[in-house]
């Protein structure tokens, strides 16, 4: 149990550096993923991507931002992850993932080309996302 907290707190620290300063979200200049902060799957892939995109996105866990963000309910964030846009684009899901992976300098980065130029997969990266997001807890 120890040993746990202590692995989600190091996860944490690593992104606090990066972590949005929610008085400061409106003057947002880079994507913001938003993620389940309570899930060790989530937080270990968010922490990931941070090693992986640099400086290039702003992570914050959802319950620390959700009341700033009126256009998302707790229901979407609690069901999936979001990449918010400064001016105001907004993906969930797999378009999310993608859309990280995009920005990072990950050799995955390939995969996001191919998500984006052939969107009859579209449906087959939305139901393997869902089967993920169903499972993270295990």
């Amino acid at each position: 149990m120890v040993a746990t907290g202590l692995a989600k707190n190091l996860e944490l620290d690593k992104l606090k550096s990066n972590l949005v300063n929610v008085q400061t979200m409106e003057a947002r200049k880079k994507p913001l993923l938003v993620f389940d902060g309570e899930c060790e799957f989530c937080r270990r892939l968010a922490s990931k991507w941070y090693e992986k995109s640099g400086e290039q996105i702003d992570f914050a866990p959802y319950k620390e931002i959700a009341d700033n963000i009126q256009q998302i309910s707790i229901e979407e964030f609690k069901n999936e992850i979001k990449l918010i846009y400064p001016e105001g684009r907004i993906y969930g899901g797999a378009a999310a993932a993608f859309k990280v992976i995009e920005h990072s300098k990950s050799p995955l980065r390939a995969l996001s080309w191919f998500y984006n130029h052939t969107r009859a997969f579209d449906p087959i990266w939305e139901w393997l996302y869902r089967i993920v997001a169903r499972n993270r807890d295990r």
